[in-house]
Parts: C-alpha cells; structure tokens; sequence
C-alpha cells in the first residue's frame, strides 16, 4: 500500500435542498444529483508501482443527507455516490493540474460522512472503492480513504489519506 499523498476531489453540484424538521429541533436536506462532472487528483498512485501522480474528470451521480443540530453551526453529512472517472498522468497542483498519457477507467462507489461542531470545527471522513481498468486492459481494484479535520479560524489541522491497488 502507498500513501495518497494529493486530496482527491469530487466536485458536487448542489440543487434546491428541501428542508425537513426532525425531533429535538434539528433540520433535515436531502438531494441527489445525477451525471455531474467530477474531478480527482492523486499522487503516488497506488495502482502502477510508480510514485507517479493521476488525475483525471469523469461524471458522479448520488445523494447528500443533511441534518442540521440545534448546536449553532452543527450538522451531521452523509454522502453517498457512484462516479467514473478517466485518469492520466499528470503534472502541476490539482488547480493548473496538465494531462498526460492515459492511465485509465476507474469506476467507483464513494461514501463520506462530515461532522460540524459548534465554532467551527468539522471531522470528514471518506472512502471510494471500485474497479479500475488500465490502458491495456488490465484490471486492479482500488481504494482510497482520507480523514480531514478542519478548523475554520486555522484551516486543516489534520489531514490523513491512504490508498490501496490489488489484483494488478
């Protein structure tokens, strides 16, 4: 196993969320979206035996949970999603990030739940797992994890991530 050391990226494209009251005087949003675009960025990609880094867009379909506590600026965020992804070497930070040669189809099931705490701290916590299938055809299962947590006067005060390839 290597470690992932780039924050992989999924950009969500948020509609209308309902609001729903829930015992205790929390709140409740839900949605779910279908075939937006995404975008993921890996470095030492767990997959090729290299220290190379991926990235890659694709599209993403799925579904948020959100319930709001009575703790000022709590919530508790379930995220459940289904995406592909095409991925290529790559060189550059993930916002100038230039492609490279393609390195392949990952298609992937994503689930991440986000803890908001009063003042400002959150806990995020994730992991995507699906079947990739290689350039030549080749296939491997892959699965990355992260856990993030964030303050919001001092930014990210831990961040952990750690990717995993088998069946090469």
């Amino acid at each position: 196993m290597r470690k992932l050391i780039g924050i992989a990226m999924c950009a969500l494209v948020a509609a209308v969320l309902v609001p729903v009251a829930v015992g205790g005087g929390a709140v409740q949003f839900s949605e779910s979206w279908t075939d937006e675009p995404t975008f993921w960025f890996m470095g030492e990609f767990a997959c090729d035996g290299s220290s190379a880094t991926v990235a890659g867009t694709g599209t993403n379909s799925g579904s948020v949970r959100v319930t709001e506590t009575t703790n000022p600026e709590g919530a508790h965020v379930r995220l459940d999603i289904e995406g592909s992804v095409d991925l290529y070497e790559a060189s550059g930070p993930p916002w100038d990030v230039q492609y490279g040669a393609f390195v392949g189809t990952w298609t992937y099931s994503a689930h991440q739940v986000e803890q908001y705490g009063p003042g400002g701290t959150a806990a995020l916590s994730g992991v995507s797992y699906g079947e990739i299938v290689f350039a030549d055809g080749d296939t491997a299962r892959l699965k990355v994890g992260f856990t993030l947590i964030l303050d919001r006067e001092e930014g990210p005060q831990l961040f952990f991530a750690k990717a995993a390839c088998g069946g090469e």
